[in-house]
């Protein structure tokens, strides 16, 4: 088995793993990062780092998540790989909104987003949107969270998923009802009402779905039909044992809690009551917070004022807790971006200093490449020129003066270069003794003009060159060649600005051609 084989095939693996077994996709991703660093497999690489994000994210590991996190975000900021970018970006807008940072949070599902567009991923779009929704849910802000939802019922319809897609619109239709109930939206509860009907003729095997009883009794309670709810709660709480996961629980059990305490059903809401806040008090602080609320609503409703004082001093005792703890997620959110922005600041500083000419202090060749092919780019309908200079006879100078003095015109060439140009004008030295300029939206008067400025300020310096053929001084021959852009492409230009500087040393150098008006004058003076 190759080694990409065998990269592609534990990739597929963890993607299976991830909505199954968590641990057993934590476990394919440090295989899969073990055996792609020793493969040099960058992709491999990334998507274990990834993914073992994913896996913390998924376990409620705030302390796993931000080293997690930190390594995900410096490996895709290093590479290209957009599709895993774009996860990591959405894994950290989950990790964010977990510890209650909601700003960094939506940063990164925009950022995400953005990435999702620029791919044409619907699903991504779909599970960003609704990433969205559930953070404006979970802060009761349901007329912010119903439009967000609804953008990820109709990326959802046109992601064109196998399996699993039956399953994803049966949690948005409940997601979509249960915001339009709280809004009172009698309307819109009819219409997904219908949608998870036909959802379920269409795939029966959703029935088996543990939430759909209890979204039904929820349904049923709001259409007034008290009795028909009360039945199916009573018998799907004859559990010795609760059937749900954690995650329906917290999800489910808060709406069906309220129901039994407006019809005030002691036992059936004590049953309720113990098993969500068996399951929140496992959770943040901010959730065993909810816990105790949830307690003394229930003490409340039901008369039992024995119980009122301590539940109280809990429910003081977890808000402080609570309150240190967003203090707490706050400061590390805070290094974190620091440490970022640190991380980012060097980044930037080596990438300077890549396109820097040590010597010359000007942009290199590479910054030269990587600039006009942005210029051509971004440049629109403008025009779009090319200088290409080197020095007259400047073998014979170092020959006769020796590579320090070399060395020291090139500085003041690159100087004059650089003071004599516009913000149109971007210097850069191409190599050896030759340089270029990118010159955008300029006419060729103007880039000649800017030509005899710089030969002035060589005239001024008079930097003596006692073997130059063309005087006594240091000089330039430079040739240039102007074009709009939807005239050619940036290869082409250079190479004409490159035949006009071919042109300029046959006439004797120390002078400059333009491609355009010059080009018939081919013939020695």
């Amino acid at each position: 088995m190759g080694d990409g084989f065998k990269i592609k095939d534990c990739i597929e693996k963890i993607k299976e793993a991830h909505f199954k077994d968590q641990d057993e996709e934590r476990r394919l991703c440090l295989e899969l990062l073990a055996y792609s660093e020793a493969h040099h497999n960058a992709y491999g690489v990334g998507f274990a780092h990834t993914y073992l994000l994913d896996y913390h994210i998924f376990m409620h590991d705030t302390e796993g998540c931000s080293p997690a996190l930190k390594t995900a975000l410096e490996f895709h900021n290093s590479h290209e790989f957009l599709d895993l970018r774009m996860q990591v970006y959405n894994f950290a807008g989950i990790y964010y909104s977990y510890i209650h940072d909601d700003i960094t949070a939506f940063e990164y599902f925009l950022k995400s987003l953005e990435l999702a567009e620029a791919l044409g991923d619907s699903f991504m779009k779909y599970r960003l949107y609704n990433n969205i929704a559930v953070s404006f849910h979970n802060k009761k802000d349901c007329e912010m969270a119903l439009p967000y939802y609804q953008r990820a019922y109709d990326y959802l319809k046109f992601s064109h998923l196998e399996g699993l897609y039956a399953q994803y619109q049966l949690f948005l239709l409940q997601n979509l009802v249960n915001c339009s109930i709280a809004l009172n939206a009698g309307d819109l509860v009819l219409e997904y009402c219908k949608n998870i009907s036909r959802l379920l003729d269409d795939n029966p095997f959703l029935r088996e779905d543990p939430s759909v009883p209890w979204q039904n009794a929820v349904i049923l309670a709001w259409f007034g039909k008290k009795k028909e709810a009360y039945e199916i709660l009573k018998c799907h709480l004859s559990w010795e044992k609760d059937p749900l996961d954690a995650t329906d629980i917290i999800e489910l059990y808060p709406h069906i809690l309220v129901l039994l305490l407006e019809w005030k059903e002691k036992e059936l809401a004590e049953k309720v009551l113990e098993s969500l806040c068996c399951y929140l008090e496992r959770e943040s602080p901010q959730a065993r917070q909810e816990a105790i609320d949830y307690r003394i609503r229930f003490y409340e409703t039901f008369g039992l004022t024995e119980c009122l004082a301590g539940a109280y001093e809990q429910y003081y005792q977890a808000s402080k807790e609570a309150l240190g703890s967003v203090a707490h997620n706050q400061i590390r959110a805070m290094k974190e971006k620091l440490e970022s922005f640190e991380v980012q600041q060097k980044l930037n500083r080596l990438q300077k200093l890549s396109y820097m000419d040590s010597l010359c202090d000007i942009y290199n060749r590479r910054y030269y490449t990587e600039q006009l092919e942005r210029a051509w780019k971004e440049n629109g309908s403008g025009s779009l020129g090319i200088i290409i200079l080197d020095i007259d006879y400047f073998k014979e100078y170092n020959d006769y003066y020796g590579h320090n003095s070399g060395d020291m015109v090139l500085k003041k060439v690159a100087l004059c270069l650089k003071e004599e140009a516009d913000d149109r004008i971007t210097p850069c030295r191409y190599g050896g003794d030759e340089f270029c300029c990118i010159c955008e939206n300029m006419t060729p008067e103007e880039m000649s003009n800017y030509l005899k400025d710089i030969r002035g300020r060589l005239e001024t310096l008079a930097v003596e060159h006692v073997k130059s053929q063309a005087a006594g001084i240091v000089t330039l021959s430079a040739g240039y060649s102007v074009r709009t852009l939807s005239e050619l492409d940036p290869q082409n230009l250079f190479h004409e600005a490159d035949e006009a500087l071919y042109w300029a040393k046959m006439r004797g150098k120390n002078r400059d051609c333009c491609y355009q008006t010059d080009g018939k004058k081919k013939a020695l003076p």
